[in-house]
């Protein structure tokens, strides 16, 4: 009984880890695109600023956050498909090469803040988190992150 307590319990951890994540995407892309965060999770398609904001949302959550296209459907209220379809539409655009630093520039501020805020990297176990940690935090740190936060309030 106490097993069952205690895997519930870490689910629920789990749960509220992979919302937050999403709700800290969720937060950034709907300001630097000024949206409302509300609008990204819409039943509705919404205006296509709104859809495309939506879709960088969705990628961001994948890519810059480690979350499956389970976890993200799930914070968006949409299916898997339909983010796997944002995530291919968003990596097609990187061809563009502004387009492309404004992205890798939000994937480096919501990796900081996430790495800053659990304290720790993400995707990481306890086995690796000592040698990780150092290596993380001189690539992805809070320091590193400064210098995407000027970058993203030209692009914006």
């Amino acid at each position: 009984m106490r097993g069952s307590t205690e895997n519930a319990s870490r689910r629920s951890q789990q749960l509220r880890e992979i919302a937050n994540r999403a709700s800290m995407v969720k937060s950034m892309v709907a300001t630097a695109f000024h949206v409302s965060p509300d609008d990204l999770t819409a039943p509705t398609r919404r205006k296509a600023r709104v859809a495309f904001a939506r879709q960088v949302a969705m990628y961001l959550c994948n890519v810059a956050m480690g979350l499956s296209l389970s976890q993200i459907a799930e914070a968006f209220r949409r299916d898997r498909t339909t983010v796997s379809h944002a995530c291919h539409l968003v990596e097609d655009r990187r061809d563009e090469v502004a387009f492309d630093a404004w992205l890798d520039a939000m994937e480096l501020v919501l990796k900081g803040a996430a790495l800053e805020k659990s304290g720790r990297a993400l995707n990481e176990t306890p086995e690796t988190r000592s040698e990780t940690r150092s290596e993380t935090r001189s690539e992805t740190g809070p320091e590193a992150a400064k210098p995407a936060v000027l970058i993203l309030a030209g692009a914006a």
